[in-house]
């Protein structure tokens, strides 16, 4: 096989495998709240617990990063 056609297949095969999905918040008693959508990979999600709140950092590249705070008892983003 030709070395292109063997690169152009190793980057199809990685586009394919990327995740998609959505990251929600689903307690007992509140309604789901949808926090973002994951395209492609894209973002990439950390979750910080503290005492009331839950941060989350949403990093879509190396110059733009989303923080999202929201509070434990009702799921109100801050």
């Amino acid at each position: 096989m030709n070395i292109y056609i063997q690169k152009l297949l190793k980057k199809l095969h990685l586009y394919k495998n990327r995740e998609s999905g959505t990251i929600s918040l689903i307690g007992s008693n509140h309604t789901p709240v949808k926090v973002c959508d994951i395209v492609n990979g894209k973002p990439q999600v950390l979750r910080e617990d503290s005492e009331n709140t839950i941060t989350f950092t949403l990093r879509y590249s190396a110059f733009h990063k989303v923080v999202k705070r929201y509070d434990k008892e009702t799921f109100k983003e801050l």
